[in-house]
């Protein structure tokens, strides 16, 4: 289970509520891993020295989007949100079609949004 950082990486003040209940969740069994996913450099590093996340998700690719710019383009389970402008400028899709878009794309490929 992740901590969705999209817009400022990890910090104890703003997530520490979420991985308390994320590690309350690990304890019961009910998830088997604590982590973050992370839209810029510094909140990949910033998890990485986080002694209770196990499993950083950085949205990297070759050209940096994402990274420089925390935009990317993702799944998300909030079907409310697609098409609206509800993130920091993300493209949101359909769990179901990143699943079957997954495969048919190789990294590297260059994306262009029009």
């Amino acid at each position: 289970m992740l901590c969705h950082c999209a817009r400022a990486p990890y910090s104890d003040e703003t997530w520490g509520p979420s991985l308390e209940a994320l590690l309350t969740a690990k304890e019961k069994g009910l998830i088997k891993a604590v982590g973050v996913s992370a839209h810029s450099v510094e909140g990949v590093r910033v998890a990485a020295r986080h002694p209770d996340i196990e499993v950083i998700h950085p949205l990297i690719n070759l050209t940096g989007m994402g990274i420089t710019d925390g935009v990317g383009i993702h799944g998300t389970g909030d079907d409310y949100s697609i098409g609206s402008a509800a993130s920091h400028g993300c493209i949101r899709m359909h769990v179901p079609d990143v699943k079957r878009l997954y495969p048919l794309v190789p990294v590297g490929t260059t994306i262009l949004i029009r």
